[in-house]
């Protein structure tokens, strides 16, 4: 009994998150357990990769806070995996919201977990929201962006009327009044989505400093079903094989 399933973000674009590790043997993103929400509570279910990764790496199961590889686990609670990555209502996450469009207080943490990529200090992993498709069937994927060493000595001309542009799915930066066109590093989940991004807008820009800027974006991602791809095959579809 699966429950009635529920949006884990407030605006109900997000119906679930993956958590996922960029494997060192192959440089690649890969997708370890699915978060999704029922009337029982929160269901993680571990994919079908997680257990090839197991037999070289045997800690994943405690690092994702499960006891093994069962096809499901449900509980009441966020699931410690995915507990830390939540904000707390402080100050200076005030601050990281209102760089990143979202509420305080009474932060969306889905949502702020989807925007920030999900990343804490000291941990290898990041997240990959799973959103329900626009009006138009496309996917609005709302993150932050990366830039190239290129960029350093242009921080000070980021604007919000700096263009990105995207040809072939890539992404590229033209800051105000340079015809040049910097390449932008998009969340490492992208490469492995099913289909293209086919628009990608700016919507705030941070502060630069020695650590660079941050650059919140919004990504149109247009395909049948993104979440095709084997990574986000899940453990219990391949007990049923």
């Amino acid at each position: 009994m699966n429950g009635t399933y529920q949006p884990l973000s407030k605006d109900g674009t997000i119906t679930g998150i993956y958590l996922g590790w960029v494997i060192p043997d192959t440089n690649e993103w890969e997708a370890l357990v699915k978060l999704t929400k029922s009337s029982l509570g929160y269901h993680l279910n571990p994919t079908s990769f997680c257990v090839d990764l197991v037999k070289k790496y045997k800690g994943i199961p405690k690092i994702l806070g499960i006891s093994g590889l069962e096809n499901e686990y449900i509980s009441t609670d966020i699931p410690s995996a995915f507990e830390p990555r939540i904000p707390v209502e402080r100050n200076d996450v005030g601050e990281m919201c209102k760089s990143l469009w979202l509420d305080f207080p009474g932060i969306d943490p889905f949502a702020f977990m989807a925007r920030t990529g999900g990343c804490i200090h000291g941990d290898p992993f990041s997240v990959c929201p799973i959103l329900a498709p626009n009006d138009d069937g496309n996917y609005e994927f709302y993150c932050r962006i990366g830039t190239t060493k290129d960029l350093q000595q242009h921080w000070d001309s980021f604007t919000k009327e700096s263009k990105l542009e995207c040809h072939d799915g890539i992404v590229s930066i033209q800051l105000s009044g340079d015809c040049t066109k910097y390449p932008a590093i998009v969340p490492d989940f992208f490469a492995r989505l099913e289909g293209s991004i086919v628009k990608a807008e700016i919507l705030n820009i941070s502060q630069p400093s020695i650590f660079g800027v941050e650059i919140l974006t919004k990504i149109t991602f247009a395909g049948s079903n993104p979440y095709a791809s084997s990574t986000f095959s899940l453990l219990e579809n391949l007990v049923k094989q």
